[in-house]
């Protein structure tokens, strides 16, 4: 947590953690922003839940909520990357009141299909083109190790040297303890 100001929530994607927004929240905070960019349940160092039934959409919307409140805040800005878009679009949908504003560098916003799978619809529409598979084109092309081991071992020429060390260490713990549930 940086600076003082206007609230401004960061939330991370999937594999990531709090650290993805490091630069962003220094910046912001020397502009008057009070940024705080949480590790989500289950990243970093967070604990996740023991039964995965306290896993859902709306246990992760009340850790949003609660956050808000514990921070002593009524109106957020909410600032979200990938994967975890669908909490934030709830957050703007289910408490408008609580929302100044809203971005996301995501996928589309697609309301609830209760025929479909989101991962499903994404890959109907978009083939494995399109976000939910891209990833896959790094992590198929190691052979022999982790899918986690397969990430970090490309993200080199994505960020600087010290990045991914604390990626690496954050990622496998957390997989260590089985806590990284998307």
């Amino acid at each position: 947590m940086k600076g003082q100001g206007p609230l401004v929530l960061f939330f991370h994607g999937f594999p990531e953690l709090w650290y993805s927004w490091r630069r962003q929240i220094l910046s912001l905070a020397a502009r008057g922003y009070f940024a705080v960019p949480p590790d989500l349940r289950g990243y970093g160092v967070t604990d996740g839940p023991p039964d995965l039934s306290a896993y859902t959409i709306f246990h992760l919307f009340g850790d949003l909520v609660a956050l808000i409140e514990s921070l002593g805040q009524e109106k957020v800005f909410v600032v979200g990357l990938a994967s975890e878009a669908v909490l934030q679009w709830n957050l703007c949908l289910l408490r408008p009141d609580r929302v100044t504003a809203l971005v996301n560098w995501s996928v589309a916003f697609a309301p609830h299909n209760p025929f479909r799978r989101s991962v499903d619809s994404c890959i109907c529409k978009f083939q494995r083109r399109f976000y939910c598979g891209m990833w896959e084109i790094i992590v198929m092309s190691v052979e022999g190790s982790h899918w986690e081991e397969k990430v970090l071992d490309k993200a080199d020429f994505l960020t600087e040297g010290e990045d991914v060390s604390y990626h690496r260490m954050k990622v496998l713990l957390a997989q260590c303890n089985g806590t990284i549930l998307n």
